[in-house]
């Protein structure tokens, strides 16, 4: 992923991503199986950007369901840290979303129940 995307999405910074895609609207159309941006802003809980970043995607289902080089995607990352708004973004995406299966056919539910996310679990369990 380009360093100045990706401090973007570590930062949660909206601006600067939309500066990003100014300059470049292909962008995010060239980001490959590493870590995507969504999949940092899902894991440090980034909804804003999140939300942004989807809204310039073409096929925002499939880019969610991406999986990065650990073999876990967006949601399973929200989900086992604990970013509840961001699983219920993803789940308002695709309710498919909370049954994709990364590493070892782990699920986000699993990520959840591994580290004790209570209100995460139920959200995915009713998903």
């Amino acid at each position: 992923m380009d360093a100045e995307l990706f401090k973007a999405a570590r930062d949660g910074n909206i601006e600067a991503l939309l500066k990003l895609l100014e300059r470049d609207p292909l962008l995010l159309e060239g980001v490959a199986t590493a870590n995507n941006p969504l999949h940092v802003a899902a894991m440090l809980g980034h909804l804003d950007f999140a939300k942004e970043l989807l809204k310039h995607k073409s096929d925002v289902g499939e880019y969610a369901k991406e999986l990065n080089q650990h073999g876990y995607s967006p949601m399973h990352l929200a989900a086992a840290n604990g970013h509840l708004q961001v699983v219920e973004m993803l789940l308002g995406i695709s309710r498919e979303l909370c049954c994709v299966k990364g590493r070892d056919g782990v699920t986000p539910l699993h990520c959840a129940s591994i580290k004790g996310r209570r209100q995460i679990i139920s959200l995915l369990l009713s998903a």
